[in-house]
This record gives C-alpha cells, sequence and structure tokens, in this order.
C-alpha cells in the first residue's frame, strides 16, 4: 500500500510538471509572440486617440473662431442704418455719388410704388439703370452692399453696350429698408 502512495505521487508529481511545463510554454509563446502585437495596437490605439484629441481640440478653436465672427457680423449688421422715409431723396444721392466715385454712369434712378405689403415690411425698391465698365460697376454694388444704410441687391442684368466691348449696361433693383 505504502508503494501504490508513493506511484501515486510520483506520478501526480509528473503530471504537475508536464502541467507547470506546459503552462510556462504557453507564458512564454504569449510573451514572445502575443505581447508584442498587443503593444503595437495598444500604441497604434494611443496615436489615433492623440490625433483625435487634436482634431477636437481645434474644432473647438474653430467653434470659437466662428461663434465670435458671427457676433462681429451681428454687430456689424446692427451698426447699419435703417432710414426714415424722409431721409430716401438722401439716400438717392448717395448712390448717385457712389456711382460717379466708381466712374459709373447713372441712366435712370427712380424709387418704385410697391404695393402695401413690400411698403409693412418696411422696403424701398430703387431701379437704377447704369452705364459702366464691367468692373467698376462691381465695385459699386460693393461699395452698395457694404454703405452704412442697409441695402441689397435684389435683381441684376447686364448686357454688352453694341460696338463697345468695354462698356456694359447694367439694371438694379435695389432694396433699401426703410422705417416709418
Amino acid at each position: 500500500m505504502n508503494i501504490d502512495i508513493i506511484e501515486k505521487i510520483e506520478l501526480d508529481s509528473k503530471k504537475l510538471v508536464l502541467i507547470l511545463i506546459v503552462a510556462c510554454t504557453i507564458l512564454y509563446l504569449d510573451i514572445a509572440l502575443l505581447f508584442p502585437a498587443q503593444l503595437r495596437s495598444l500604441k497604434a490605439a494611443d496615436t489615433k486617440v492623440s490625433k483625435l484629441r487634436e482634431e477636437i481640440s481645434q474644432i473647438n478653436k474653430d467653434l470659437e473662431l466662428l461663434k465670435n465672427a458671427s457676433l462681429v457680423k451681428d454687430n456689424a449688421l446692427a451698426s447699419r442704418l435703417i432710414i426714415k422715409e424722409e431721409q430716401v431723396p438722401a439716400l438717392l444721392q448717395t448712390i448717385f455719388n457712389k456711382a460717379n466715385e466708381r466712374n459709373v454712369r447713372i441712366m435712370q434712378m427712380k424709387p418704385i410704388k410697391e404695393g402695401k405689403a413690400k411698403q409693412a415690411q418696411g422696403l424701398t425698391l430703387i431701379s437704377l439703370d447704369l452705364l459702366g465698365d464691367y468692373h467698376r460697376i462691381g465695385a459699386f454694388i460693393n461699395d452698395l452692399e457694404n454703405s452704412k444704410e442697409l441695402i441689397a441687391v435684389k435683381e441684376f442684368r447686364m448686357n454688352n453696350v453694341p460696338g463697345d466691348n468695354f462698356q456694359q449696361k447694367a439694371y438694379f433693383l435695389i432694396e433699401a429698408y426703410v422705417k416709418k
């Protein structure tokens, strides 16, 4: 009986050594083969995370700039004048002066009477027939839309003058915002 017990212990110890050798082999293979691959994937993930953090930071900066730009735009729009009805002749003179500054000839300029709906919205339409070269007319439009009065070009047509490639005929319909 003692021999059986000793043989069992020997057999158990051999099994135990075999289990220990298999475990060490698995651990070695894990460290030698899988661990470096896992470290590489962690480094790649870390790189991606840092890039995402940088992009999020940049997006937040851009959003802040966009908010500031919209505030500046709102302030610029608020600083533009909505003229009174009595100031429409002065506005017409201002438009005439801006055209002269840009060497654009005004052939005809007249306020257009609109229906009650447009007047209720506070809009006055002004029709302009112009003559000038392309770039000067463009600069004139820019001057009008950036003037201190709240003006917008609603309709615009431009045609060549027959026989003169440098002159353009232009028709504008301008909306001026007028309060009563």
